[in-house]
């Protein structure tokens, strides 16, 4: 609950990544603040809630009547752990009722490509029924996308209230078939071919993180041999 700890903590407002605080008089940082959460929500207006991913989805709940807001990043176990109805308790204590609750599902690793192993996908599947895939690499996955919308639906959040983000996407991706900035990151990264032409015509789900050049995905940058990679940030805001 960001209402419940919201403080001046940086000179932008309340920050609660591990950004360091405002320097004080004797020229000394302010310690930073860190809060570990898959879930926030608040009913204040002007306070962004936002998230990191890159492979994970992120969900954006908002129910305009009460004025409440909330953000779920939805890995395996958070969603196995039951994140998104955590959340959206988090919001109805405050106000929001389910029914009137709108949600949009980020990109995120989709179920062709979420491959995870055998008991993995099994336990996944069990929670989550009809979630277990056969992945374009060969092995078992998991589609966290259809269990978030399981959540969501169980949750009580009207499945014609949940914003698709898909159509977007993919009407704006059409214009980024010759993007040079997007051009000179494939060429660039070494997550695969390095010409944007060959990378598009690779992509079959336009949500979907590895497949993608448009967004950051940790396993496409694992299986290319690197390190670490970018990060997507999701963001909602009361206005």
């Amino acid at each position: 609950d960001v209402d419940a700890s919201w403080h001046l903590n940086t000179p932008f407002g309340f920050d609660v990544s591990g950004t360091p605080g405002e320097v004080t008089a004797d020229g000394e940082a302010q310690a930073a603040t860190v809060v570990e959460a898959d879930g926030q929500v608040t009913s204040r207006a002007g306070v962004a809630l936002s998230m990191f991913a890159a492979d994970c989805l992120p969900v954006l709940m908002a129910d305009a009547q009460a004025g409440v807001i909330g953000a779920a990043h939805c890995g395996r176990k958070g969603l196995q752990r039951g994140i998104i109805g955590a959340t959206i308790d988090a919001m109805v204590a405050k106000g929001a009722a389910p029914e009137r609750i709108a949600a949009t599902l980020g990109p995120c690793i989709c179920g062709d490509c979420y491959e995870v192993g055998d008991a993995i996908a099994d336990e996944f599947d069990a929670q989550f029924p009809g979630t277990f895939t056969l992945t374009r690499f060969g092995g078992p996955g998991i589609d966290i996308a259809k269990a978030a919308r399981m959540e969501l639906a169980k949750a009580g959040v009207p499945a014609d209230s949940i914003v698709d983000s898909r159509p977007r996407v993919n009407a704006a991706s059409q214009y980024l078939y010759e993007d040079e900035e997007l051009a000179s990151l494939c060429a660039a990264d070494g997550e695969g071919e390095p010409a944007l032409a060959d990378r598009w015509s690779t992509v079959r789900h336009s949500m979907c993180t590895l497949e993608n050049p448009l967004w950051y995905s940790h396993r496409r940058a694992s299986l290319a041999g690197k390190a670490h990679e970018g990060r997507l940030l999701a963001l909602i805001m009361r206005g």
